[in-house]
């Protein structure tokens, strides 16, 4: 059943991906829009091949720019945004009585990674107003615009899946990861008390395995509470953070800090494991391990080591 939705994406050399994005609207969604900010790639053609409405922006280091200009060529009642590296999974276009829904972001983990995905809440879909429009030149917003004219954002239960971080298809993550780490300092510079900046800048030094930048950053994203979901996944990553240099005593207080927001944080639960076993504190450890193999997020193979591990503790039963 096609819905009243316009979605609306920005691209640029996306030949690779972004068939699989439209292939999961097609026939569901009542518009596609797509703002090209200078692709040398088929993008353009392949986006219109699917009978796309392709309209043309020169790229101005600014995400919001880009977004609202495509918002302005959108006539459906509903807008749903989707990055070319991710698809809306199967199932009705469910909307609201709201202003905008949250849906839940999977990201599909690299390979090494001992979870195969990560959810995270997200607003990707909203009502088409002049009111509504994004705001930040990077990891743009649009949940703000929403609530400042009274807009309520309520769950969905529609899933998009981001396969940006596990597909191998995706050579580019270091070039997009340099160019963040450069939008975001730009716009620190503008506004060093932004906290979510911070916390952005934090995750993009890990993946560029700056890992003592990351950690001075993700501190001071620290010092605000941005919500359980981010100040969750924040502490979770100082975790990790803390392991690799053998702070163990630190690894924990973090852990236990994502831990006491989710506590079936897969992550924090295995570094928090890592390091009681570090200290010696044996059936601490035993305990997080147990937990851990009890999430089905768990990769079989990692699955199959933890088992060993509890059994050469003497604790597999």
């Amino acid at each position: 059943m096609v819905a009243p939705v316009s979605l609306c994406m920005i691209v640029k050399d996306e030949a690779k991906t972004l068939g699989r994005c439209l292939e999961s609207v097609r026939g569901r969604v009542a518009e596609q829009v797509v703002v090209d900010t200078g692709s040398t790639d088929a993008t353009v053609e392949i986006a219109r091949s699917f009978g796309a409405k392709v309209v043309h922006f020169p790229w101005v280091n600014d995400f919001s720019a880009a977004r609202n200009f495509g918002l302005e060529h959108a006539t459906q009642p509903w807008i749903l945004v989707l990055d070319a590296d991710e698809v809306l999974d199967a199932g009705p276009v469910a909307l609201a009585q709201a202003g905008g829904l949250e849906l839940t972001i999977r990201n599909l983990a690299p390979p090494q990674d001992p979870v195969a995905w990560h959810d995270f809440p997200l607003v990707r879909m909203f009502r088409r107003d002049p009111a509504h429009r994004y705001r930040g030149a990077i990891h743009e917003q649009i949940r703000a615009s929403i609530e400042g004219v009274g807009g309520k954002i309520v769950r969905s239960s529609m899933v998009i899946t981001h396969h940006g971080y596990a597909d191998p298809i995706l050579a580019n993550g270091q070039r997009r990861a340099e160019r963040n780490l450069i939008l975001l300092k730009a716009a620190l510079d503008k506004d060093p008390a932004d906290a979510y900046l911070w916390y952005q800048l934090g995750v993009t030094e890990k993946a560029l395995g700056h890992f003592k930048d990351s950690d001075s950053a993700l501190a001071k994203a620290q010092r605000t509470p941005l919500g359980p979901t981010i100040d969750g996944d924040l502490a979770m990553r100082r975790s990790q953070l803390a392991l690799e240099r053998d702070d163990f005593a630190n690894c924990i207080a973090q852990a236990d800090r994502a831990l006491a927001l989710d506590p079936s944080q897969p992550i924090a639960l295995q570094c928090r494991a890592v390091a009681h076993l570090q200290l010696g504190q044996v059936d601490r450890a035993v305990a997080d391990l147990r937990k851990v193999l009890a999430l089905s997020v768990l990769r079989p193979a990692v699955q199959a080591d933890f088992t060993r591990l509890l059994t050469l503790l003497g604790a597999n039963s």
